[in-house]
């Protein structure tokens, strides 16, 4: 090895974490906005998924038929 050999440590550019600086803050909807469930229903998932799976039996059923 060459007797004037240097070895150079460049700097390490660290990785930029995410940048919200200046950027809108969280918005949340108001309630006209919120149009897609206009109303909520208390609904008994026993009795729905009773109510499910017969439908996908009879379903079934007809396809057996054909």
């Amino acid at each position: 090895m060459p007797e004037d050999f240097k070895t150079t440590v460049l700097p390490r550019e660290e990785p930029k974490g995410q940048q919200s600086q200046g950027l809108p803050g969280i918005q949340l909807p108001t309630k006209e906005q919120i149009a897609a469930f206009p109303e909520v229903v208390k609904t008994d998932a026993k009795a729905l998924n009773e109510k499910i799976r017969a439908q996908l039996q009879a379903k079934e059923q007809e396809k057996k038929q054909q």
